[in-house]
């Protein structure tokens, strides 16, 4: 799924009351932390990859942004008012939901999940250390590294 089809399906997924809480940038950004296997099953980094997005762990990534920054803001921004009464995101609820998410996407049944680190403009793949964990990093089909602790040797 190429990048802007996999942003507006992460706003559905997330709905309008959190999708307005983050402007273009935002979800270009978290978009960078949402690729996968193209539709020929070329992973990332590899020569001929057609850049391709999962709308799950996207939408994932969004709301997991929007926890960091409740941090911020006395663990809670704003939500929706209805019938007189204002509802807030709590932190806690912005973690669950992007866990929820995270269960949802086919990335997270690969060994942990999937991810990519960009350098230098390049899709690259690396080798875990040892010790890392599901939410700090985790392998590709082969053993490439998605981020979390690298092994620059």
């Amino acid at each position: 799924m190429d990048q802007e089809t996999a942003i507006t399906e992460a706003k559905q997924l997330v709905g309008d009351e959190i999708a307005e809480q983050l402007d273009a940038k935002d979800w270009e950004g978290v978009a960078a932390r949402a690729v996968t296997f193209d539709e020929a099953r070329n992973r990332p980094g590899h020569p001929d990859w057609v850049p391709s997005y999962d709308p799950y762990w996207l939408a994932a990534e969004a709301v997991t942004r929007l926890a960091i920054r409740t941090v911020g803001t006395g663990g809670a921004l704003e939500g929706f008012t209805s019938e007189g009464s204002t509802f807030k995101f709590s932190t806690g609820n912005l973690w669950a939901m992007a866990s929820a998410l995270r269960g949802m996407s086919p990335l997270s049944k690969l060994s942990g999940g999937l991810g990519v680190i960009q350098v230098d403009g390049t899709l690259s793949d690396y080798a875990n250390t040892a010790g890392t964990s599901v939410r700090r990093a985790a392998l590709l089909p082969g053993g490439q590294l998605v981020p979390g602790e690298l092994d620059w040797t």
